[in-house]
């Protein structure tokens, strides 16, 4: 079952090409001799998204944009995001499955188990909270892999918070499925007209921040 989020979501316009990246804060310290000290600031990354002139935008995109913008007062309201080039529980180009990721047990009120994604290389590794899933795409299974069926479980998808039923069998150990990011505009929004006519629409996101659980 389904706690829905009502937060917007961002129109796909197919003919917009993006950048895509990750930040984290980092302090670094350059000494006389040429040693460095790194100050790591944020243990969680943002990522920040910019449009890509890529030729002429279908205008009818560049309205659906325009109609967004203004809905959303600009740079005021946040929304959510499908970032193509991370919206999986698993790499882009694989199917998600119920056993690809871990959950977090969250035994304060109200409780639950917080989707997560982590990404590791070796031994070292980094955990990101999913706050924002796809309810229609998440699958769960417990700890001896066994998928569950929807009416077993509750995802909220404005908080990733998945809550057992009694008819869960087991523990909810693993999950899959497609997520989204809360982001906002972080620009004005440029739009080029040339010979009468909407050519192009420039603009930048930023994720928005969610507290943790």
């Amino acid at each position: 079952m389904l706690v829905p989020d009502t937060t917007e979501i961002f129109p796909a316009c197919p003919s917009f090409g993006f950048t895509s990246g990750p930040r984290y804060k980092t302090k670094i310290i350059e000494r006389e001799g040429g040693h460095e000290r790194r100050t790591r600031k944020w243990s969680r990354p943002l990522h920040r998204y910019a449009s890509v002139p890529i030729g002429n935008r279908a205008e009818e995109e560049i309205q659906e944009i325009l109609y967004f913008w203004h809905a959303m007062g600009g740079m005021a309201t946040g929304f959510r995001l499908k970032d193509y080039a991370d919206f999986k529980s698993c790499k882009t180009h694989e199917t998600a499955t119920p056993l690809d990721q871990p959950f977090i047990l969250i035994e304060d009120s109200p409780g639950g188990y917080q989707l997560v994604k982590t990404y590791a290389i070796g031994s070292i590794q980094q955990v990101r909270e999913i706050y924002k899933p796809n309810g229609d795409t998440i699958r769960v299974a417990n700890e001896l892999g066994e998928e569950q069926p929807e009416s077993a479980w509750t995802v909220d998808e404005g908080t990733g918070l998945l809550t057992p039923e009694s008819s869960f069998a087991g523990t909810p150990t693993s999950w899959g499925g497609e997520f989204y990011v809360y982001a906002r505009f972080d620009s004005e929004l440029d739009i080029a007209i040339a010979e009468q006519r909407i050519q192009q629409c420039d603009f930048s996101l930023t994720e928005i921040r969610i507290p943790r659980v």
